[in-house]
Parts: structure tokens; C-alpha cells; sequence
């Protein structure tokens, strides 16, 4: 296309780079990946933390007294276990 003297050529969008995963894979590895961003794994918030005497307790967890390591703020973790927990559907 002309105009004025100046080539002009359509423009096309971007296309998005070209992978052996379908949709649906995709999109699990996304949420794999943002979930573990957003939500830590218990190890990782454990290890931060010396955990002490037991204060509490109940149906599926336990509470402790904890202190962040390097610092001298006390905390205390509930400790869930997700085995005596129901799952819902």
C-alpha cells in the first residue's frame, strides 16, 4: 500500500511463541507456577522459624511457640495436618 510516496505494510499481532503443550497443560503449569509464587511449601515457612514448647492443640493441628530466625519477635504457627482433614468436593 502507497500513500504519499511511503510503503506501508500491514501490521500483523505478535504471535505467541510456539510450545509442545496444549491449552490445558499450559494453563496447569501456569497455576503450578503461580500457586507455588503466591503459596510457599511448608518447608520452605518451617525452616525460618525455631520451633518451641507446644501451646495448643486440636482436631488437626497443633499450635507452637516459634521464634523467626535472626530476630527476636516470638511467633506462634498452627501447624495443620491435612491427613485429618475432609476434603470436599
Amino acid at each position: 500500500v502507497t500513500t504519499h510516496g511511503a510503503v506501508h505494510t500491514p501490521r500483523t499481532s505478535p504471535q505467541p511463541p510456539k510450545t509442545d503443550m496444549n491449552d490445558t497443560q499450559l494453563q496447569k503449569k501456569i497455576i503450578k507456577k503461580r500457586s507455588s509464587q503466591l503459596y510457599p511449601t511448608p518447608s520452605v515457612v518451617i525452616d525460618k522459624y525455631d520451633l518451641g514448647k507446644k501451646m495448643g492443640d486440636g482436631n488437626f493441628a497443633i499450635v507452637k511457640r516459634s521464634k523467626l530466625k535472626g530476630a527476636d519477635k516470638e511467633y506462634a504457627i498452627k501447624i495443620i495436618d491435612k491427613s485429618k482433614m475432609k476434603v470436599y468436593s
